[in-house]
């Protein structure tokens, strides 16, 4: 009896050993279920959380652009412009002057760096160190050595500075026999509503004149009236406004050149 117990107990241990494996490969089964299915909602949720992030930065873009409507940027666009540089500095610029005078040379007033000693690093239209005016109008002419975009120009005066003067730009040299469809003027400080639009800071005191209340530095900042590209532009100085001879440290055209601006939107 007890030997029978025995022998049917021994047959029932396989099938037992089978529900096992079968438990074990079923719960295999449901986890690696579980993990794709994880996976793939979580692989749509990043998804779509990127478009998301992509679609909020292109309204906010729009936005910025004053669109009200979603849609495709173009970023070689006129809308979107490359970053506007110190075009006057770049070193290839040539500066030339109707006279040489008693300080500086031209090429001071587009050095990379500007200077800051007030005999040799600005230009001044005074034939000696008592600022004695030279006689009549005078210029100062910039070559980029390719067309150029502005958008601000910064005329960094010495106290010696001048309220009244034109810029002119043209695609030639500018010269008094220039044709004058040949040229243009881009800003006319004698003109009451552009006088208007110059921002004047003075600092400084300057070393040559006693009264404290005299300006090392007058600098005029405003943004031209016409901004079609040039290659040569002239500063044409009518005249002193403190009755010394005209004197300028920096002459700073900011914007584009055309080749980048072209490059991008090829």
């Amino acid at each position: 009896m007890q030997s029978r117990k025995i022998a049917e107990m021994g047959r029932g241990t396989p099938s037992r050993k089978v529900d096992t494996r079968w438990f074990l490969f079923a719960a295999v089964a449901l986890f690696c279920c579980w993990g794709v299915c994880f996976y793939l909602l979580m692989r749509y949720s990043w998804h779509h959380g990127d478009e998301k992030k992509l679609r909020r930065k292109d309204i906010g873009r729009q936005i910025h652009l004053g669109e009200s409507r979603l849609k495709p940027i173009d970023p070689f666009s006129d809308e979107v412009k490359s970053k506007p540089i110190m075009l006057s500095r770049i070193g290839k610029v040539i500066a030339t002057a109707d006279v040489r005078g008693n300080l500086g040379p031209a090429s001071v007033v587009v050095q990379t760096k500007p200077g800051d000693d007030w005999i040799h690093d600005r230009w001044q239209a005074a034939s000696d160190m008592h600022g004695t005016a030279i006689k009549g109008a005078h210029w100062i002419h910039l070559d980029f050595g390719e067309e150029v975009i502005p958008e601000q120009i910064i005329l960094d005066w010495e106290a010696a500075y001048s309220d009244r003067y034109r810029l002119e730009a043209s695609h030639i040299p500018i010269t008094d026999k220039t044709p004058t469809d040949q040229m243009w003027t881009i800003f006319d400080s004698t003109d009451p509503k552009q006088k208007a639009t110059i921002g004047i800071e003075k600092k400084g005191q300057s070393p040559g004149v006693a009264d404290p209340k005299t300006p090392l530095h007058v600098i005029h900042t405003f943004r031209p009236q016409n901004s079609k590209p040039f290659r040569y532009l002239r500063l044409y100085i009518l005249g002193s406004a403190m009755g010394w001879g005209v004197s300028l440290w920096q002459f700073d055209v900011i914007g584009h050149m055309m080749t980048t601006t072209t490059t991008r939107r090829s």
